[in-house]
């Protein structure tokens, strides 16, 4: 993923939004039903209406390197898995239900890449491990950091173990020719085997049940003014960080953009179900997509990271699109780099939010009317 450079800053402004960006959210009838998390992102919800969110963590005390965007990015195991679940009385409770997963982070604490996002993929917790540099890259951390750009799974004991490499597909195949630069950020599990949002390699990368790896989508880069004189045009990324099941079948797939992560300029993608089918755009407008759902009642749910560009900081928006294409603002105040949606089946709507703090991110819910209990509803 290329916005990586702007975490610091967004970092520092995201701790200093905490206190006032909460009190926002209780205006607008938000409720916080986890809270202390280590710079989270994606969410899932169970089968019996447990909400599991990853957190990527802070990385360590090394060992440390200097990424491709120039950035330093040390090395620890703080990445996280947490199951936010009813508690005594009602109230929500929440556990790590794994701990002491590959993390790297920056100097301010704020989190590169880990643990980005979870899914239940085959009965199982499966996780999109990120790296954001190549296999050569992450061999700079050591053994312990093996399993970063790879989607694992957790055994009984929260034990992870790899199911597919992507950054070694990444490496083989390299779809834009350029740079080797994989960072798994989004994945479903669909026909037996893994499709994954890769952010750093602007694709969508799968490998099939027998092992074999192919390039399902990709996505190469538009060109947009520079913000700077004379504002010659410069290559935008796609930074392609979603990916869901529609209603329909179809694979739908949403784009952060990069820099100048031009307002606007982000788009949803459609991909039909079936062998051969092409990617077509399904809608415009956007800005810094993170993540994208589907309600019940088949709308589209967009979440933005960015809602005036990553230039501007990291004010979110949650944006509804029906059936017939009406677009509606559900939530802006209170957002602050929300880094992750997850809708349940009677229409709950559950954002990570403060996705770039190491010690106050947040899990909030925006309750349908007339629902019952937090826990309530099942995975999207």
């Amino acid at each position: 993923m290329k916005y990586q450079r702007l975490l610091a800053s967004l970092g520092v402004l995201v701790a200093a939004l905490v206190l006032a960006s909460a009190a926002a959210a209780q205006t607008a009838g938000v409720t916080v039903v986890a809270s202390g998390l280590n710079n989270p992102r994606g969410l899932v919800l169970g089968p019996n209406g447990e909400l599991f969110v990853a957190e990527v963590g802070n990385g360590g005390a090394g060992p440390c390197a200097v990424a491709s965007n120039g950035n330093t990015v040390c090395f620890g195991l703080t990445g996280a898995i947490t199951r936010i679940s009813s508690g005594r009385g009602g109230f929500p409770f929440q556990d790590r239900v794994a701990r002491g997963l590959p993390s790297l982070g920056l100097a301010d604490g704020t989190g590169h890449a880990g643990p980005h996002d979870v899914t239940l993929g085959a009965g199982a917790i499966d996780i999109a491990m990120g790296l954001g540099g190549s296999p050569a890259f992450r061999s700079l951390f050591g053994p312990a950091a093996a399993l970063l750009g790879h989607v694992v799974r957790l055994d009984l004991e929260g034990r992870p173990r790899s199911v597919g490499d992507f950054a070694a597909v990444e490496a083989l195949l390299n779809p834009d020719g350029a740079e080797i630069n994989s960072n798994p950020y989004s994945l479903v599990f669909v026909l037996g085997g893994y499709n994954v949002a890769d952010a750093g390699a602007n694709a969508i990368l799968r490998i099939e049940p027998d092992g074999t790896p192919r390039v399902a989508a990709f996505f190469p880069p538009r060109l947009f003014p520079a913000p700077f004189p004379p504002n010659p045009l410069i290559p935008t990324e796609s930074v392609t960080d979603s990916i869901v099941i529609g209603p329909d079948g179809a694979n739908y797939y949403g784009e952060l953009t990069g820099f100048p992560f031009p307002v606007g300029a982000a788009r949803v993608h459609r991909r039909a179900p079936g062998p051969g089918q092409p990617v077509t755009v399904f809608a415009t407008g956007f800005t810094n997509i993170i993540d994208i759902a589907f309600g019940p009642d088949g709308s589209l749910y967009v979440l933005e990271f960015a809602r005036n560009g990553l230039l501007a900081g990291p004010f979110s928006r949650l944006i509804r699109v029906a059936p017939n294409g009406t677009r509606t603002t559900v939530l802006d105040q209170g957002l602050i780099a929300a880094s992750g949606l997850a809708i349940a089946s009677n229409g709950d709507i559950y954002i990570s939010n403060f996705g770039t703090s190491p010690t106050n991110g947040q899990v909030l819910l925006l309750r349908a009317p007339n629902t019952g209990d937090v826990d309530s509803g099942d995975r999207d």
